[in-house]
């Protein structure tokens, strides 16, 4: 007779002792998720940065493997996307070589310039890539071509500027950053004029990499 008020009482407990758990994991899931979120977004940034990295040192394989210059070109598309493509020049001068990143899938170069690779990044991904300002330069460059028998960098375009080699302070620089309203984390791609990456963070805002 006395077993049954018994289990009764010690199931209460159980329920009470369950629901204070459940309220503790709670708050700490709302306390922990902005750096959870934080760590994935950075994940995310660093994946693009090092997908960039891997294209550069595609594109100079590629045209040595080709015997002829291969480029990347970039586009920003606003409130679309921003975008890159790796492509082959042909007998197209390099002043002139360039493809449309943002254009639909088998019309983004024209003859002879072939597509090797595209990569777009949405607005919605919340993530952008695209050519920055190099320190002494005056307009940021759109497009960069690389050398088919040194791997080095052949040249840089701006929009409506034909061939300057190499570009001021010999160096290219994109820069890949998660979008937000303030002090975005950013990681600076820098491709020397021998045509070898680097990475650094500007304002060493990105735990990890080195500042610049």
């Amino acid at each position: 007779m006395i077993a049954g008020p018994r289990r009764v009482l010690q199931q209460g407990f159980a329920l009470v002792e369950l629901l204070i758990v459940v309220a503790v994991v709670v708050i700490v899931l709302i306390i922990a998720a902005p750096s959870v979120r934080d760590m994935i977004e950075l994940q995310r940034l660093r994946g693009v940065s090092a997908q960039f990295v891997t294209d550069v040192q595609f594109t100079r394989t590629e045209a040595a493997t080709r015997q002829e210059v291969t480029g990347i070109s970039f586009r920003t598309v606003t409130n679309s996307m921003s975008c890159y493509i790796v492509h082959t020049c042909g007998t197209v001068s390099p002043s002139t070589c360039t493809c449309n990143c943002s254009a639909e899938a088998g019309s983004r170069c024209t003859a002879p310039r072939r597509e090797i690779r595209t990569v777009q990044l949405p607005v919605n991904s919340k993530l952008k890539l695209a050519p920055v300002l190099v320190t002494g330069a005056t307009a940021v460059s759109n497009r960069i071509m690389f050398d088919p028998a040194t791997g080095a960098m052949a040249a840089y375009f701006v929009a409506g500027v034909s061939g300057a080699a190499p570009p001021p302070a010999s160096e290219f620089w994109a820069q890949a950053e998660l979008v937000r309203p303030s002090s975005p984390p950013q990681l600076r791609i820098e491709i020397s004029a021998s045509g070898r990456p680097k990475v650094c963070a500007p304002g060493g805002l990105v735990s990890g990499e080195r500042p610049c």
